[in-house]
């Protein structure tokens, strides 16, 4: 099966016909470059130099102290070229963690490079492959790694991990990177090595999808959304509780009987209804959505859809029903109604109709918190779980983040070096940092949740610390005045202040919000990633293009459901072929 696209249909759906021409030449661009991947040099020849490697490490390379004494007696140092997509306040952590590992590590030398998006460091990576440019160390997705594959210069980390102490080879206590199950996830590419389940890939920092609101407009129109909320779901109340917004506009979830900490999307559609009538601002949309991707293939899985886990997969996924009911679901009860949109719906940025609140509720990943909570707002923002479709349902939430794999080099030390920096740079240490100072991630390791949940202060050791900064925090940004009362250049600095301070706060609620959202999850897998295949990015690119349109079908439209049914069958018939 080959996936394609019909570049009649595209234009006819695409008003921008420059956009046009730079899909298709960006997908004409990934085709030639992934044939040429596939180089004269076969995947003999790279089983044999990995089989080489994995000799080497077997004999010199399985401890810390072998490992830091083979690299004390090089002729010269090595330098690693490390491609990432690191935000500013993220870079600052890695380019610190990069000078403490060259300290420890003088004849290793790291070569940082930003690629800025994961479009821009895909297209680089495609492009030094058949070079043999590619760097050492990079960012990737497994989607990305499937890709790459074709090269055979994605080094299998099992090499390493086999014999190496830190990874609990010889004893399970000795474990140093004891990921929760379903992070550092095994994949099998049957054309690449030995055709086996394989680590081609670590998790660095994982986010996740959540809803953050503006929890000021809900405290603004409490009592008319309770008064509400409550007539439409009374008997999802505890008998002694009437409110779902609390006097400080923040979702109060005991009051409900189901014990959630999250909503649905009919308490939702309840609500929208109501801000939506009380606003009477044509221009405000109550709920923008950063990926309709991920929120389709998130709303599938919690209703009990799973993405295709192959290309076979593909055409009943298409002709299944459930599918087509949950993109009409949105299109009728939220798109149609104004309730719902996005930048690519609308040409306006997500995150700027949340900033100058044209939206009360953005849906983004959990990595977005610090550019959030960055911008100069005086308004509160409270973050929440991504909705469930319904309570009956099971919840999931997808995992998202950059992992980190190794390239193939021909000189064996480099490949060895960039093992020592990968585990470096995913010690517990540098997650906590990540954590503490950036915020805006989900936790991954039981030994980081560990660490965060014993910081205690040092003057009162019964107080969490990261409870203590959110109290503090909040009682300092009470007291200074609104932006509306801060307006000469005298306040310039008590406007820093508050902008700093609201930073920090959100920070450690992230974190707080991590802490809390961890076990439980992981128990019940919650999390999931979406399997990987050949092709996989350009099935989800066609099925974007496919929630899109439906939701930008004109609300006029007669028989909807014929028409989704329709443009359902084309999808199939432009990606599909036998």
């Amino acid at each position: 099966m080959v996936l394609k696209v019909n570049l009649k249909s595209k234009i006819l759906n695409i008003g921008n016909v420059s956009k046009i021409f730079i899909y298709f030449g960006t997908i004409i661009v990934f085709i030639i470059i992934s044939n040429s991947l596939r180089t004269s040099q076969d995947n003999e020849f790279f089983i044999k130099k990995y089989d080489n490697l994995r000799n080497l490490v077997s004999k010199k390379f399985q401890n810390h102290n072998s490992q830091i004494n083979y690299f004390k007696h090089l002729k010269k140092p090595v330098e690693i070229i490390f491609w990432h997509t690191l935000y500013p306040r993220e870079l600052e952590i890695v380019k610190e963690t990069i000078r403490e590992f060259e300290q420890h590590n003088p004849n290793i030398k790291i070569k940082d490079v930003n690629k800025v998006n994961w479009e821009q460091i895909c297209k680089s990576v495609a492009n030094s492959l058949p070079v043999n440019k590619q760097p050492n160390i990079a960012f990737s997705y497994d989607d990305h790694i499937e890709f790459y594959s074709k090269s055979f210069k994605v080094v299998p980390l099992d090499i390493f991990m086999d014999y190496d102490e830190d990874f609990g080879k010889t004893s399970e206590s000795n474990n140093k990177y004891n990921f929760f199950p379903g992070y550092a996830k095994k994949l099998k590419l049957p054309n690449v090595y030995d055709g086996q389940d394989h680590h081609y890939s670590l998790p660095f920092v994982k986010s996740t999808e959540v809803m953050f609101y503006d929890s000021d407009l809900f405290k603004q129109y409490r009592d008319d959304l309770n008064k509400v909320f409550y007539e439409k779901h009374k008997s999802d109340f505890k008998d002694s509780c009437q409110e779902i917004i609390d006097s400080n506009g923040r979702f109060d979830f005991k009051a409900l009987i189901n014990n959630k900490d999250y909503l649905i999307w009919p308490y939702l559609e309840t609500l929208c209804a109501k801000i939506v009538s009380l606003k009477q601002d044509p221009t405000f949309i109550p709920i923008t959505s950063e990926s309709l991707a991920n929120l389709i293939i998130i709303s599938n899985e919690q209703k009990g859809i799973s993405y295709p886990k192959d290309e076979h997969s593909i055409k009943s996924f298409l002709l299944d029903e459930n599918v087509k009911k949950n993109m009409q679901y949105f299109k009728e009860n939220f798109y149609n109604k104004g309730f719902l949109t996005s930048s690519k719906l609308i040409g306006i940025s997500n995150k700027e109709m949340f900033m100058q609140r044209k939206t009360g509720m953005f849906i983004t990943s959990t990595r977005r918190s610090d550019l959030l909570h960055n911008q100069m707002s005086d308004f509160n923002i409270e973050m929440t779980p991504f909705p469930c479709m319904s309570y009956t349902d099971d919840y999931k939430n997808i995992i998202q983040g950059p992992n980190v794999n190794l390239f193939y080099s021909e000189d064996n030390d480099k490949m060895l070096a960039s093992w020592l920096f990968l585990k470096y740079l995913m010690s517990k240490d540098v997650y906590v940092d990540m954590l503490l100072v950036k915020g805006g991630f989900i936790i991954t390791r039981e030994d980081v949740l560990n660490t965060l949940n014993a910081l205690k202060l040092d003057s009162d050791p019964s107080k969490n610390f990261v409870d203590d900064q959110i109290q503090k925090l909040e009682k300092i940004l009470l007291s200074i005045p609104s932006h509306s009362d801060l307006n000469n250049e005298l306040n310039a600095k008590m406007i820093q202040d508050k902008k700093n301070g609201r930073r920090d706060l959100y920070k450690y609620k992230s974190v707080k919000f991590a802490q809390e959202h961890t076990y439980d999850n992981n128990k019940k897998n919650t999390y999931f990633t979406t399997p990987i295949f050949s092709n996989v990015v350009f099935f989800r690119s066609i099925l974007n293009d496919l929630f899109t349109e439906i939701l930008a079908l004109d609300n006029r439209t007669i028989n909807l459901k014929e028409k989704i049914n329709f443009l359902f069958m084309e999808a199939y018939k432009r990606i599909v072929h036998d």
